[in-house]
């Protein structure tokens, strides 16, 4: 993972390198800090980096006209911005920075944060390269549901488009569990991302599809879809 610090006080940028230090190294992440003092560098270079750590109060620029640019350019892009101000929060919406750091920044503050951060880069990232099934990598977040028929499973993807596989769904289960994957029924596994309501027998989802559901899974599919929902607030 490749981060940016894009800040003025050095004090500051010691404080954060510490605090990433102690977070990357407690979870065995592989990581690669760099620190930039010009914003044109920064944009030139933005498409290189998983996670830019942005102060607002940047002299005689703004960080937060700096960070909608830097949204722009590099879309995929996790912008945490920090500040000693809480006043700027409202701003940061602007930017849909993924978080907001009020300086001093403590390490359990930034732990807090970090976990949903990486939560979401991982999914963002995480993927399926398995020749049986297609000779295309496909991206978990593209998957809406798995569902199994006739000794086979089918992979729906948002594009409406179905992929068969020869695996059970068991072995989808294990597979994407830790990336909000969460059976709702016998025969379904849903990306929980993609659920917009849960009713008395159906699991509603955001392209208005209607899935079924189960007495036997409902009380587990909830948890899940609430994990999802809070790893993504």
């Amino acid at each position: 993972m490749k981060i940016m610090i894009y800040e003025d006080n050095e004090l500051d940028i010691q404080s954060l390198k510490n605090c990433i230090d102690t977070f990357f190294s407690k979870y065995s992440i592989p990581y690669q800090v760099d620190v930039c003092h010009a914003s044109e560098k920064l944009l030139e270079t933005i498409y290189n980096y998983d996670i830019l750590f942005l102060d607002i109060e940047l002299g005689n620029e703004n960080g937060i006209h700096i960070g909608r640019i830097a949204k722009r350019k590099h879309k995929s892009c996790h912008i945490i911005l920090t500040s000693k101000y809480k006043k700027y929060l409202i701003d940061g919406y602007s930017v849909k920075a993924d978080c907001y750091l009020l300086k001093p920044i403590s390490q359990e503050q930034f732990n807090v944060n970090l976990k949903r951060v990486v939560h979401e880069y991982s999914f963002d990232t995480a993927s399926i390269l398995d020749k049986k099934i297609s000779r295309k990598r496909i991206l978990l977040k593209d998957i809406l549901y798995i569902e199994y028929y006739d000794r086979h499973s089918y992979i729906k993807l948002t594009n409406k488009q179905r992929i068969v596989t020869p695996y059970s769904l068991g072995y989808w289960e294990n597979k994407l569990k830790p990336y909000s994957f969460s059976q709702c029924y016998r025969s379904y596994l849903v990306n929980c991302r993609f659920v917009a309501d849960i009713k008395q027998d159906y699991v509603l989802l955001l392209n208005e599809e209607h899935i079924p559901l189960s007495r036997g899974f409902k009380k587990s599919f909830i948890s899940s879809w609430l994990e999802s929902v809070e790893n993504q607030l």
